[in-house]
């Protein structure tokens, strides 16, 4: 046990003295290896604002959150100013007061320790662009998905006995029947088939418009679009509607935005390999449509937790104690991020968050049709705008505040302020 814990100090101090001395070098760590490794630490998927998890898992994000915060010390002078920062900042202290109204100091640490360690990333993702490393970190961004997507496709491919079953990836897998159909449920690296298919949406909208606008490495581009062909394959094999609609939403943007090369091989490639297995797409089709699968359980959830609106709210991750929908109907979730933040942050934290959201939205759609910003700050405002307005509808009816959710759309985000303050100070 001692070696083991000597072993563990000594991989954190070695995490810090990176963050200090190595700012690119911890960045790319952090996102490709770091946040997705503390999900492996049971129980695996960290909810901001809620979910408890285990004592190593919550020691490695204080760690990472600590060497993030060194790292952004060290580099004072290229942290991002003004919008969005300011109302993320007055968001993210509102939910730093309402973590206070939780029942103990554990459960308070692990409602806000995952959305510092995304706010962190965020402000790192813009000093590592400023410092001029655009590709770099797109190309990061990119590679930050591989062990997420690697871990999830695992337990689905267990699932379905294409793979033997190695019980530390294994996690709950589950089958689920609809109209004659029947479909996987996961529950460890992402907790929901639904959580894993949005995450799936969010990198194939990455993936396509990173290689198709070139803001990634060359080499990389075409395993980046046939990754995404897979991608969509799984989502349409999970039958998650919300998933299928962010992304064709998301996918008639990029289409009507710029028909290259990379768009066309994703559009004909989807295409073929749906033609192929007409049966999945038939299954996603009466998941859409059938009453049988409609808004059911989510329209009781909502009634009940309509009745505990608040000026100032119960308290951050307060919703899934029980309090608020009762345990015997089954769920402890609101199912919809927007309510979720209504009764736990009150009317105040949900304005909050909305004000954030639009500021995202709107900074990124005016970079998008200025015509003297620089092609490729214009590329990343087009691709923040479609990844957060995905992020935004997928809201509506899951609870997707998850650190391995979370950490996709604020990278982008950082990026962008990042690139987008750099062309502004050239400019003064």
């Amino acid at each position: 046990m001692l070696v083991q814990y000597f072993a563990t100090f000594i991989f954190w101090a070695a995490v810090i003295v990176l963050a200090l001395f190595s700012t690119r070098t911890y960045f790319a760590l952090l996102l490709v290896l770091f946040i997705p490794l503390s999900a492996l630490a049971p129980p695996a998927a960290l909810q901001a604002g809620g979910t408890s998890f285990s004592v190593l898992g919550r020691s490695f994000v204080v760690v990472l959150i600590a060497a993030t915060v060194l790292s952004l010390l060290r580099n004072w002078s290229h942290l991002p100013h003004g919008r969005p920062l300011y109302s993320l900042g007055a968001f993210l202290a509102w939910l730093a007061l309402k973590s206070i109204d939780t029942i103990s100091i554990s459960e308070s640490l692990s409602s806000l320790l995952p959305y510092l360690l995304v706010a962190s990333v965020f402000l790192l993702t813009a000093v590592v662009v400023r410092k001029g490393n655009e590709r770099y970190v797109f190309t990061c961004i990119a590679c930050s998905a591989l062990l997420p997507l690697l871990v999830g496709l695992l337990q689905f491919m267990m699932y379905y006995g294409w793979i033997p079953s190695v019980e530390f990836l294994k996690g709950s897998i589950s089958t689920g029947h609809i109209g004659g159909y029947s479909y996987a449920s996961i529950g460890s690296y992402f907790t929901h088939r639904n959580v894993f298919a949005h995450f799936l949406a969010l990198n194939v909208l990455l993936f396509v418009m990173a290689s198709s606008e070139e803001l990634v490495d060359p080499r990389i581009r075409l395993p980046m679009v046939l990754m995404s062909i897979l991608m969509v394959f799984f989502i349409v094999l999970i039958a998650a509607r919300g998933a299928i609609i962010v992304l064709m939403l998301g996918t008639c943007f990029i289409v009507l935005r710029r028909l290259r090369l990379s768009v066309v091989l994703f559009v004909v490639g989807t295409m073929l390999a749906l033609y192929l297995f007409s049966d999945l797409i038939a299954f996603s089709l009466f998941r859409m449509t059938s009453a049988e699968s409609q808004w059911g359980y989510r329209n009781d959830i909502w009634r009940v937790g309509l009745a505990h609106i608040s000026l100032r709210g119960i308290g951050l991750g307060e919703i899934i104690q029980g309090k608020v929908i009762p345990t015997g109907m089954g769920y402890l979730e609101a199912h919809n991020d927007y309510l979720k933040y209504l009764i736990e942050t009150g009317v105040i934290g949900v304005l909050l968050f909305i004000a954030f959201l639009f500021d995202v939205l709107g900074l990124s759609y005016q970079t998008w049709r200025s015509r003297e910003k620089r092609p490729a700050v214009r590329a990343q405002a087009a691709l923040l705008l479609v990844t957060w307005m995905g992020f935004a509808v997928a809201m509506i009816a899951e609870n997707l505040q998850f650190l391995h959710y979370l950490i996709l759309p604020f990278t982008i985000l950082g990026a962008f302020c990042g690139a987008n303050e750099t062309q502004d100070d050239s400019h003064s």
